[in-house]
């Protein structure tokens, strides 16, 4: 998931709401902004279960194919689900069972 700015932190904890009990990990790729409230986001969810949400920077170069890739080359799971930071999952078992089925 790309996090533009700070503006989208209230987007992105709704967004992240609707996984984070779904997923094994969440990684977030930030561009070259301070994002001190998007930081916070982050602990506070590796508060509730350590090292869930793998926070990467890079720099801004206006391409989104560029930083989504670099996102991708971090993942380490088998399956991958891509959002922005504004999607809303509001089915996640059901996502749970396509993953499983695809996993097996």
């Amino acid at each position: 998931m790309i996090v533009k700015d700070d503006s989208e932190v209230k987007q992105l904890e709704r967004c992240l709401d609707s996984i984070k009990d779904y997923v094994d990990h969440i990684y977030l790729v930030g561009n070259n902004h301070p994002q001190l409230k998007v930081k916070l986001l982050v602990e506070k969810l590796n508060k509730e279960t350590p090292e869930k949400v793998k926070w990467y920077w890079k720099k801004w170069d206006w391409h989104f194919g560029e930083m989504r890739n670099f996102s991708f080359s971090k993942v380490k799971d088998k399956v991958t689900l891509w959002l922005d930071t504004d999607d809303i999952v509001d089915r996640p078992k059901k996502i749970q069972r396509y993953v499983d089925i695809i996993v097996q």
